[in-house]
């Protein structure tokens, strides 16, 4: 055999014991290594909070959980910062793969986040939960996002008409006050007009500053009033024409134009809905279109006895009778596709979302309970203003749950300051929103209804 092949087949072997001699070492090495512990089982909590009233409340929960399920470490982590702020972060944590379990975010991102696959349905869950059938059929029907539910709410929005019962006393209107409809709003207005009383006694927001105050609180109101939607979840397409619509527009054009019952200062402010609701409780304003969870600011600044004895308050009436609400999810619970328990993620939701947790806290935090069986709690009970606002839900119309309604709003702002301005007649705007539609969600996801004229 010649020489290079002796030196080539003695490398070989030199190579392979060396082989054995690693692989033996490292057996030996793990077989002495202690076992590698089981991987604890953990769920993670995440909610913004800035007035440090939801802490106590999901802290208790967190503790229940811990009792419930003794070898799971539960961590709950609380950011002092907006919801919107909190909303990023939050989305840049589950795209990068270091989400929590349980989120607390604005109901209105929800269709985001289950487009992006960043939250599981829940359907399974809430169909074996008996206290599912405990909130409103409304709220339930609100909370699903093609066809699905996705999360579970912990305190809603809901809006009111609120008025100065000292200046509908002025003005020798009635009070208490309850308009049947359109007509009557602006009857009494009017009246506070003509008397004196308020130069522009009537706020419904419009126009593109409003934000929004002016899609869901002013736009929205009046639209559910004239028994219209703007959405059609069935058909997954947005309603740019209709009689309900060019109805809302007209009323617009009504009190803004021909009554001039409106402080055109509205398109102008900054942050308008701030400044009108500090108008309303310094007395510069009679009747004001609100969110119910307004008058906890007031009480926070002028104290409850001064709030009650001059506010009062009604639904908003539909345009030829009946009532109106614009219902808002408000903050929603959810679980993460990131979860590796979501069965235990959603006992957490449960057990938050119990009768008394929810009462005590939407006592502390003033909104209307997405529970029915609250009304009907005896702290609840105590409180006729938040019952008032609660029973408003059995006719709210809720916001559209779509991911495209963000630019939807700025649309219709864009369509009512059209109106308010005097730019464009009722039925201009509304067929040049019809065409800003197609461009904003494109061609194939929007509808006509026919309109009479």
């Amino acid at each position: 055999m010649p020489a290079n092949n002796r030196l080539l087949i003695a490398g070989l072997i030199i190579v392979a014991i060396i082989a054995v001699a690693a692989a033996a070492y490292f057996y030996t090495k793990a077989q002495q290594a202690p076992p590698a512990q089981a991987e604890k089982t953990k769920i993670v909590i995440w909610y913004p909070d800035e007035l440090g009233i939801k802490p106590k409340y999901v802290d208790k929960a967190a503790q229940e959980l811990r009792k419930k399920y003794p070898d799971i470490e539960v961590e709950v982590k609380r950011f002092k910062m907006p919801p919107g702020q909190f909303f990023d972060k939050l989305v840049l944590a589950l795209a990068s793969g270091e989400g929590p379990d349980v989120i607390h975010v604005p109901g209105d991102r929800i269709p985001q986040l289950a487009s992006a696959g960043f939250i599981v349905p829940l359907d399974d869950y809430v169909n074996n939960w008996p206290d599912w059938n405990n909130f409103f059929e409304s709220v339930r029907e609100a909370t699903k996002y093609k066809g699905h539910v996705y999360s579970v709410p912990m305190a809603l929005d809901t809006r009111f008409m609120f008025y100065r019962k000292d200046h509908f006393r002025a003005a020798g209107l009635p009070v208490p006050w309850s308009p049947k409809n359109w007509d009557d709003i602006v009857a009494a207005a009017k009246t506070l007009k003509s008397k004196g009383v308020t130069e522009y006694p009537l706020v419904i927001y419009a126009g593109r500053q409003g934000k929004g105050a002016t899609s869901d609180t002013g736009f929205m109101m009046l639209l559910c009033g004239a028994g219209g939607k703007i959405y059609d979840p069935e058909e997954g397409k947005w309603i740019v024409k209709s009689q309900a619509i060019l109805d809302v527009l007209r009323f617009y054009k009504r009190i803004y134009v021909d009554e001039k019952l409106v402080d055109p200062q509205i398109l102008t402010t900054p942050k308008p809905w701030t400044a009108m609701r500090n108008r309303f409780i310094e007395g510069g304003i009679s009747i004001l279109v609100e969110g119910a969870w307004v008058p906890g600011g007031w009480i926070k600044s002028k104290g409850k006895e001064y709030v009650y004895k001059v506010m009062g308050y009604t639904p908003m009436p539909g345009e030829r009778g009946g009532y109106a609400a614009v219902g808002g999810l408000g903050m929603v619970w959810a679980v993460t596709s990131q979860s590796k328990h979501p069965e235990i993620a959603f006992e957490f939701i449960k057990i938050i979302s119990k009768l008394d947790y929810n009462v005590h806290f939407n006592l502390e935090d003033p909104h209307p309970s997405p529970r029915k069986d609250a009304v009907n709690h005896p702290d609840y009970q105590a409180n006729k203003y938040l019952v008032d606002a609660t029973k408003t839900l059995q006719w709210a119309c809720f916001l559209p749950n779509d991911p495209d309604w963000g630019k939807v709003k700025e649309a219709i702002n864009t369509m009512t300051e059209w109106v308010v301005t005097g730019e464009k007649s009722p039925e201009q705007a509304m067929n040049d929103f019809a065409d800003l539609m197609k461009y904003i969600v494109g061609p194939d996801k929007i509808k006509t209804l026919p309109v009479k004229g």
